[in-house]
């Protein structure tokens, strides 16, 4: 019997104009931001909604109120 394997998402590099971009808690653009992430991140795509993509990040602050999630717009991201 093969075991099929579950896809959970795809990796894409953080590349904007600016040498960073705004993580959102929410996939709209006046939701607050949670972390900036440099140009060359790696980011794990799970979902899009709209033109919002929801994203695993590495954490760069690691605090107790860190999340490593959040949304980005899909024009800031290439594979």
């Amino acid at each position: 019997m093969k075991k099929k394997l579950l896809k959970v998402g795809k990796i894409y590099v953080v590349s904007y104009k600016d040498g960073y971009i705004d993580v959102r808690n929410q996939a709209d653009s006046t939701s607050q931001i949670s972390e900036n992430l440099l140009n060359g991140t790696q980011i794990m795509k799970y979902s899009q909604e709209g033109d919002r993509c929801y994203v695993k990040f590495p954490l760069k602050s690691g605090g107790a109120l860190s999340k490593d999630i959040g949304y980005i717009h899909k024009s800031q991201l290439k594979k």
